[in-house]
Parts: C-alpha cells; sequence; structure tokens
C-alpha cells in the first residue's frame, strides 16, 4: 500500500519519516542478524535483541504430543503392520530412535517419571 492510500483512510502517521536510502539496504526485506528481530530505537528502525519466553512444561508436553502424532506414531504403526504381514515381532528400533530425538528436541523441565 501507498502513502497516498493510508493518508485517505486518515491513517497515515503525522510523525511518519521517509527511510533513507541507506536504511532500506538495512532493514527492508532482510533476514534479522542471530538473536535479533525488527523492531524500532528512538522511532526508527533497529534490529533488537530477541526476548525469548520460556515454555511451560504443560506446553512442551503438548509440542511432544504434537510431534508423536505427526511423526513417531506412524513409525510405530508401520512396523506392527509390517509384523503383522510377515508374522516377525514388531521391529521398533526406527520408532524409539524418533521418540528419543523428539524428547531431545523438546526436553521438560521437570525429571520425567
Amino acid at each position: 500500500m501507498t502513502q497516498a492510500h493510508y493518508q485517505s483512510k486518515g491513517s497515515w502517521p503525522a510523525d511518519a519519516v521517509k527511510l533513507t536510502d541507506a536504511k532500506v539496504d538495512i532493514f527492508w526485506k532482510k533476514n534479522p542478524p542471530e538473536g535479533k528481530q525488527l523492531g524500532s530505537a528512538g522511532g526508527r528502525p533497529a534490529w533488537i535483541e530477541v526476548k525469548l519466553v520460556p515454555l511451560t512444561t504443560e506446553q512442551v508436553r503438548g509440542m511432544r504430543l504434537l510431534a508423536y502424532r505427526a511423526v513417531s506414531d506412524p513409525l510405530k504403526m508401520e512396523a506392527e503392520h509390517d509384523a503383522l504381514i510377515t508374522g516377525a515381532e514388531p521391529d521398533y528400533t526406527v520408532w524409539l530412535a524418533k521418540v528419543a530425538e523428539i524428547k531431545a528436541r523438546l526436553p521438560l523441565l521437570e525429571q520425567e517419571g
């Protein structure tokens, strides 16, 4: 949208300042540096520190559940299906490795029981 569009709607800020070409080169459609996000300092664009909010144990459990359902559970079902077809015991090696990977990627803050 253009400045004219926002002005016609009465939503263009009275204190808007046009970015210099140098600032456009730094911020416009650029990926932020590691650990930074686009923000403002003194009313001007700036790379600011990302403030991470720690996840709660319940949030991590929920994320694990989603990962289990989407990624590891199908591997277990495949192992059980193959075992039924062949008459052998299920080989859970791939499934167990995926569960361990999910747990490592999404560790709980408290001791697991």
